[in-house]
């Protein structure tokens, strides 16, 4: 008999009538899964799938829509759940995914929004309109909520092969894990050789960067976010999908401020080659592309994809430092060259330091031949910082932007870390048009 929540029993009995061949597919899944339903059920509790489930006849495995709250499912991949446990496995996979997607909603908007105001800062900002910077940090959020929320479908995977087999060791769990779902599977597991009495077998381990703890689950990490991220997200060309979705908004902002404003009528920019992405997309007509300018490293910098795609923290932290840092540097010009790899050593050296104290911003900077002092005075109290000049000018550019990005990440896992916490009480947004799919 059924234990299923009164609020998800009301959504499943929902999709049955209109799908009543495959209704009771979906709800088998389910019934299969306590660790969906506990996540389903919170997801319904914060007024996030209130739309319930819905029907996908596409290519895509599934997706959340935030403007209809609802979690859509392949109708012909229910169909072949009655009779393939692979394909249950997977879809248990892709709705753990989804329902991940679900539970995050506000983040997902509050980042949608944080996209669609940058894009208005630069549209009606000075020219050159370049908004390769808004479509980094869209691409760069998106790829680590994509990878925690895999995560989280592999979890909910690898929670159904643990109940199943509990007297079974971590080596075995692997082996069956994979046997659950192969295709699914294959991308984050490595295929090995071990002896079992005598005789050499294949058996599985996951991929360097996933590490399961002793509940048979994935820990969000850093380390984890980024294996996923290239597991996932990059193999399966997600950043191409990622941009197409938002090249379009982009433009369509831009060329409604140039038709608004007779003084920005102007091209808009965008460096594919900083995005890591040249070679998977084209650009809409009337935008150009930044990379095709000039040679790559353009400025003497390394291409820009060779660094972390920054945060809107820490880009505003690189600006105000170099900013400050080049008013400061003129008296000391015998020490430091301002045009050189040590001075932008020195830029985000000064950044990485405001950025560990919680800064925001600079607003105040000193500098003598010994250290580099700097604050941020918010109207309410102050927050300082210092860094040695001449650590500062050793340290490489990318170990300090690193540093940051990887604080960065800790926050955002932070942010993300909902599982098997009480529901809160949170503000319904509705967003008709962005949709977080899950392909293969």
């Amino acid at each position: 008999m059924s234990n299923i929540p009164a609020a998800l029993e009301v959504k499943l009995a929902q999709f049955e009538a209109r799908y009543p061949s495959q209704g009771p597919a979906l709800r088998a899944i389910v019934n299969a899964s306590p660790q969906l339903q506990s996540f389903l059920t919170s997801a319904i509790t914060l007024g996030h799938l209130d739309g319930g489930f819905s029907a996908l006849r596409n290519s895509l495995e599934g997706f959340y829509k935030p403007g209809t709250e609802t979690i859509s499912v392949r109708l012909d991949k229910l169909e072949q759940s009655k009779t393939d446990a692979t394909v249950a496995n997977a879809l248990l996979m892709t709705l753990g995914h989804e329902v991940h997607h679900a539970l995050t909603k506000n983040v997902i908007v509050a980042e949608h929004r944080r996209f669609i105001s940058h894009i208005h800062e630069v549209a009606n900002g000075p020219s050159p309109h370049d908004y390769t910077g808004v479509m980094a940090q869209a691409m760069s959020a998106g790829r680590a909520r994509e990878a925690i929320d895999e995560i989280g479908g592999v979890n909910m995977l690898a929670s159904k092969v643990r109940g199943e087999n509990p007297g079974a060791t971590q080596q075995e769990l692997f082996d069956k894990l994979y046997a659950a779902a192969p295709n699914e599977m294959s991308p984050y597991m490595d295929t090995i050789e071990r002896s079992v009495n005598g005789r050499i077998t294949e058996a599985y381990q996951p991929k360097p960067g996933i590490e399961f703890n002793n509940q048979f689950q994935i820990v969000v990490s850093p380390v984890s976010i980024e294996a996923f991220g290239k597991f996932f997200f990059d193999a399966l060309l997600y950043p191409a999908d990622y941009f197409h979705d938002r090249i379009t908004t982009i433009q369509a902002i831009h060329n409604n401020g140039n038709r608004s404003s007779k003084a920005n009528r102007s091209p808009a920019y965008i460096d594919l080659e900083a995005l890591g992405i040249k070679d998977q997309v084209n650009l809409p007509a009337g935008m150009i592309d930044k990379s095709t300018l000039a040679p790559s490293g353009r400025d003497g910098h390394a291409p820009a994809h060779s660094m972390v795609m920054p945060s809107e923290r820490i880009t505003r932290l690189l600006l105000d430092s170099e900013n400050s840092i080049r008013i400061k540097a003129a008296p000391y010009k015998p020490h430091v060259d301002v045009s050189s790899a040590e001075m932008r050593n020195i830029v985000a050296a000064v950044a990485q330091a405001a950025h560990a104290k919680g800064m925001s911003t600079i607003t105040h900077l000193h500098w003598d031949a010994q250290r580099i002092r700097l604050l941020e005075f918010n109207g309410v109290g102050i927050i300082e910082a210092e860094v040695l000049t001449h650590e500062a000018a050793r340290t490489p550019e990318a170990q300090s932007r690193q540093r940051m990005a990887q604080a960065d990440m800790r926050m955002q896992v932070n942010e993300y870390s909902y599982a098997a916490q009480e529901p809160q009480e949170s503000q319904r947004i509705g967003y008709d048009t962005l949709a977080l799919a899950r392909s293969r």
